[in-house]
């Protein structure tokens, strides 16, 4: 970017003007050397009329032309000075009038040199001054700069203008002023602007000019008269503003464009401009807002805090940032208004934008109105919880009642009839036919299994009440433990066990215990008639924080169809001659799993064998 004319004019003016090529210094030492020496001469003649005061014109006129008027005043003093000492000391018969004329004239032929020197010096930094300004006015880029004749043909072109406008300076030289503008353009021709300027001086305006390509841009061109007269020439300025007219037409469809309300406000209070956007909005025409002061078109109970809000922007003239208020439309509805905007205090203008958020106000009412009605029933269905836990409590304590009587009440009748029966079976046992004894005895088989089954509920209803320990368990070492025990309880079975290794989980030991005894005695069991009886415990897989494991054995195995009965209390698959059981182990099972947020299946094949696969996860949470 190019500095500033007038800083080359007052540079060029406050540089001294240097006339003769030497340097300021070597000047004034040739002056005195030259003034040293003609004074040796003077004081060396004897006579007073020898022809050497002649030469005081060199040093005279050289201080003159260096230093102008004082340069010049101050040589002839020093050569009055020389002739006056001269005199007094060599007594030369001089009379004061004579000595009074050498001397004068010596001031006055300095004042003369000194008014010429001022002169050359001044016309030496008028040219440099010139030149200074043709070499600032040709560098120029951002600005062209023409000169013009009186008949408005090109006589000069600088730099900027040829990058502007691309004809190089031979190119453009004599040619009119029309070819670079377009006449065909609203505006003034050529010759028109060039009269325009000879009859007031001056001339500006925006308009297209047409560079050599053909492509057309958009300037700012002043036209000057240079001097007066009918031959006075102009000078022509173009300044390029295609840019910045782009930018402010872009800047003026995005404002007609902008789904956001723009607007820019007076300190008074009224609607400067405001873009289409808040008629589409409110209904109110733009004439309309900008007619009536913003103020009456706020809801009453916003306005001494929108009133506040300004007078704290304009006075700090730090930005508004989500401010809300709400503006009457002209059917009378009011809506909702998001603000951000900020104060200008050198055109006294507020800058605003605001965004319609009925909608949201609306949903934020009918959540607020929401949240209160679910806290409404919150607290209901606190209160719901409360009164059936304190139920669950109740019934928890008649279950423990109710188990109470079944394990005391019914076993007692239980264990007189199976009493009763051996005791008939053994006294009576040569009167009673064999189909009375088989009778007893099947009596007897029915209140023992009996029996068991109220220790399968009352174990089952424990499960469901006993509180979890969570801990690490090892699966491995407590199925060993099973195995021993149904080892001891039918020492001449025959069974291939194969217990996986490093089967740890989380969870309650005494829990899982009963989990794994209850699917391996199945195994055990289902296995009674086969011949090589296997069964395995295995881990199948380990997965996004969970594992199976598997217990699998080659018996009697089911039928799938039938594999949703397997889980329900007293459903059994086979026959109670075949094998004996309850069906409640594994609804233990599946309970005790439920607990520990696990799961139970099963697979199997009649006579193949079945696999019972139980997933649990790697951590646990205490459970109630």
């Amino acid at each position: 970017m190019a500095p500033p004319l007038d800083a080359f004019q007052s540079e060029s003016r406050s540089a001294p003007a240097v006339v003769l090529p030497w340097r300021l210094p070597a000047v004034l030492v040739t002056a005195v050397v030259l003034f040293a020496a003609v004074a040796v001469l003077r004081f060396a003649y004897d006579d007073p009329n020898a022809q050497i005061a002649p030469f005081f014109l060199v040093p005279i006129a050289l201080l003159g032309v260096e230093f102008g008027l004082r340069g010049g005043i101050l040589g002839g003093l020093a050569a009055t000075l020389t002739v006056v000492t001269w005199v007094v000391v060599r007594d030369v018969p001089f009379g004061p009038g004579e000595v009074a004329a050498r001397c004068g004239f010596l001031v006055l032929l300095g004042t003369f040199f000194g008014v010429l020197g001022a002169r050359l010096s001044t016309a030496v930094a008028d040219r440099a001054q010139v030149a200074a300004q043709g070499l600032y006015l040709d560098g120029l880029t951002a600005h062209g700069m023409v000169r013009l004749g009186p008949d408005g043909v090109i006589t000069g072109w600088n730099r900027g203008a040829s990058e502007m406008l691309g004809y190089s300076e031979r190119e453009i030289l004599s040619r009119p002023l029309a070819l670079i503008f377009d006449d065909g353009d609203a505006g003034s021709t050529s010759s028109e602007m060039i009269a325009a300027t000879a009859r007031t001086g001056l001339s500006d305006e925006e308009r297209w000019i047409v560079a050599k390509d053909g492509r057309r841009r958009w300037a700012a061109v002043s036209v000057t008269r240079l001097g007066g007269g009918p031959d006075a020439e102009f000078a022509l300025v173009l300044r390029d503003l295609t840019v910045k007219n782009a930018n402010r037409h872009e800047s003026s469809r995005m404002w007609e464009v902008s789904f956001e309300m723009l607007a820019t406000a007076r300190f008074d209070g009224y609607f400067q401009q405001v873009n289409p956007r808040w008629e589409e909005v409110l209904g109110w025409s733009v004439e309309e807002l900008l007619a009536r002061p913003s103020a009456e078109f706020i809801h009453p109970d916003d306005r001494v805090k929108t009133a506040a809000e300004m007078a704290k922007l304009v006075r700090s003239g730090h930005g508004t940032v989500s401010f809300e208020n709400r503006y009457r439309c002209r059917d009378g509805s009011y809506r909702w208004l998001l603000w951000n905007s900020m104060a200008s205090a050198d055109d006294e203008l507020i800058y605003a934008a605001a965004h319609d958020i009925t909608d949201r106000k609306r949903r934020e009412a009918v959540l607020k109105a929401t949240e209160a009605r679910l806290s409404t029933l919150s607290e209901d269905l606190e209160v719901r919880v409360e009164r059936r836990t304190a139920e669950l409590g109740a019934a928890n304590k008649e279950l423990e009642a109710f188990s109470y009587s079944v394990s005391h009440d019914l076993r007692a009748p239980l264990r007189a009839i199976d009493g009763y029966s051996q005791a008939v079976l053994e006294d009576y046992a040569d009167e009673i036919p064999e189909a009375g004894r088989a009778d007893l005895g099947r009596v007897r088989a029915a209140s023992q299994r009996m029996s068991t089954m109220i220790d399968e509920m009352l174990a089952l209803s424990r499960v469901g009440r006993r509180e979890l320990r969570v801990e690490p368990v090892d699966l491995t070492a407590e199925a060993h433990e099973v195995v021993a025990e149904l080892r001891t309880q039918d020492p001449t079975r025959k069974v291939d066990v194969d217990i996986g290794v490093g089967l740890e989980v989380m969870g309650d030991p005494v829990l899982l215990r009963l989990v794994l005894h209850n699917l391996i005695e199945n195994a055990w069991k289902f296995t009674g008639r086969t011949e090589h009886a296997r069964v395995g415990l295995a881990r199948t897989s380990s997965d996004g924080g969970r594992s199976t494991f598997v217990v699998r054995d080659n018996g009697a195995g089911f039928d799938m169809r039938y594999a949703d009965k397997l889980f329900r209390p007293f459903e059994r698959l086979h026959r109670q001659d075949d094998f004996e059981g309850t069906g409640v182990g594994l609804t233990t099972v599946v309970r005790i799993l439920n607990r520990h947020d696990g799961m139970l299946w099963a697979e199997g094949t009649p006579g193949e064998g079945a696999a019972f696969f139980f997933e649990l996860p790697d951590k646990q949470e205490p459970h109630a």
